[in-house]
């Protein structure tokens, strides 16, 4: 016997802010799991204990090599960070934070999405000027225009499947 059932149908819409803003909650707590909990350690025996500002002060002017040792520590952290974006969104279309939400990074254009765009997409986590000004603009604007402004740029969008039946 044969059920004549409807076909499943996917219908795709423009992620709403607050699914890609749990999406990046989920993500941020897996890149504070596996990236910041091992570097934790090393910068903190490296950083002096004293909560007094000018103590602290002397102590880094004191120790010059230190500055330059913290410095690359945070450059391999937000390198790992930006590579655990752009390796999931390019590889997959999605991080673990948006698969949950069945969210997907698509390309604007019939294009395939490439590795640039999706580098372009997420740039904006390196702790570098200018790009350090979308950490404070890209969520606004997502949250008033429900786009990012690095989605503009990078010419992709977050989408969601719907499943219809």
């Amino acid at each position: 016997m044969k059920l004549n059932l409807p076909k499943e149908r996917i219908i795709i819409t423009d992620a709403s802010w607050w699914k890609r803003a749990f999406s990046f909650f989920i993500d941020f707590s897996i890149i504070q799991l596996i990236i910041f909990s091992p570097f934790s350690s090393v910068i903190e025996s490296k950083l002096p204990l004293s909560s007094d500002f000018m103590e602290n002060y002397r102590y880094f002017e004191s120790n010059p090599d230190l500055i330059t040792n913290l410095m690359a520590v945070i450059g391999i952290v937000f390198f790992l960070i930006l590579l655990y974006f752009v390796m999931f969104e390019y590889k997959m279309g999605q991080t673990p934070g948006k698969m949950l939400f069945k969210l997907k990074v698509l390309p604007l254009d019939k294009e395939e999405i490439n590795l640039w765009k999706i580098l372009a997409r997420n740039i904006a986590v390196l702790p570098v000027f200018p790009f350090s000004l979308l950490w404070i603009v890209d969520p606004l604007y997502l949250i008033f225009t429900g786009k990012r402004l690095s989605d503009m740029f990078s010419k992709t969008r977050v989408v969601e499947e719907v499943r219809v039946i």
